[in-house]
């Protein structure tokens, strides 16, 4: 079970592909220096089959995925845990309307504010949390989802969240983290290094929990400044491809982005390349559909669709 959902965990650890998402208009300030999240999204109709922005039948039928709910497999019997900045003041009604437009069942969500409720709104990361816990709900609609939310996107906060999950959240299958910030820009002194971020990682996996994050869309921002924590070696490191669909959901293309490859660390030596022979043969199979970060969300204000804007 804890393998198959790994698998299934794989669609959503970062912002990829082109999905349909629902978030009710949100308001906010602009994001405090810190970790980014790796999203851009734009205004988009409904999916007509093989079109994006896709729905959760397109993806399950273009991935095959349906044998794995034939059987049972379907996340029952395990916890998600995500890890998002600000948070969606609206998530539980933007759920609400996503499982309604795309017939899925109610989801098991848990809250969690390791820093307390957050004083500010943004509405890049709104969007983003909402992405995440829908199409965590659509990938392994049994599993319990736990959205850790930090106070905001500075790198105190996003330690705290991880510490919590490390210190407080001992039995998640997955851990999903969509963002990340360049490991040149962490700081060397105080609480919240690298070093002490990795002594979290390996609470983390010691509790049998999968970590994934966000590669990035820039690629490394030279030969030697990859992003962090996916550079991390307990770390399963995310990018993607561009996926095209025929009418049939099966797939007409696909293509790596070259802004979430890999690329050298400055602080480990065992990194992306070398992390392959560590996860299964089936979650591997599963790494080359995680794209990159262009998202065509659809949601709704009054009925009526809303363009809230761009955010890389």
């Amino acid at each position: 079970m804890r393998l198959s959902l790994n698998v299934l965990l794989l669609f959503f650890a970062l912002g990829s592909l082109q999905l349909l998402t629902n978030i009710n208009g949100a308001s906010g300030t602009s994001a405090q220096p810190g970790f980014q999240h790796p999203l851009v999204y734009r205004e988009a109709s409904l999916s007509s089959p093989g079109s994006p922005p896709y729905v959760p039948a397109d993806i399950r039928k273009a991935y095959d995925f349906t044998p794995l709910y034939s059987r049972g497999i379907n996340g029952s019997g395990t916890r998600i845990a995500i890890i998002d900045a600000y948070g969606d003041p609206n998530l539980s009604s933007d759920l609400a309307s996503f499982n309604s437009l795309t017939t899925l069942p109610t989801a098991q969500v848990n809250l969690y504010y390791p820093d307390g409720t957050p004083t500010q709104r943004n509405s890049g990361w709104a969007v983003e949390t909402a992405l995440d816990v829908e199409w965590a709900h659509a990938m392994a609609p049994g599993a319990t989802i736990d959205n850790i939310v930090a106070f905001n996107s500075n790198t105190g906060s996003v330690f705290d969240a991880i510490a919590f999950v490390a210190n407080k959240l001992r039995d998640e299958t997955v851990l999903s983290m969509s963002f990340g910030q360049s490991e040149s820009n962490y700081p060397t002194t105080g609480s919240y290094t690298v070093p002490n971020t990795h002594q979290l990682f390996v609470t983390i996996t010691g509790h049998g929990t999968a970590a994934f994050a966000s590669s990035g869309d820039s690629g490394a921002g030279s030969c030697c400044n990859v992003q962090y924590p996916a550079s991390d070696p307990l770390v399963a490191a995310v990018g993607g491809t561009s996926l095209t669909l025929h009418a049939t959901d099966s797939i007409l293309g696909e293509a790596a982005w070259s802004g979430s490859t890999a690329g050298s660390s400055i602080l480990f030596s065992n990194h992306y390349g070398n992390k392959a022979s560590e996860i299964p043969t089936e979650t591997m199979w599963m790494l080359r559909t995680m794209l990159t970060q262009t998202w065509e969300c659809w949601w709704s204000k009054a009925e009526r669709n809303t363009k809230l804007g761009e955010q890389a």
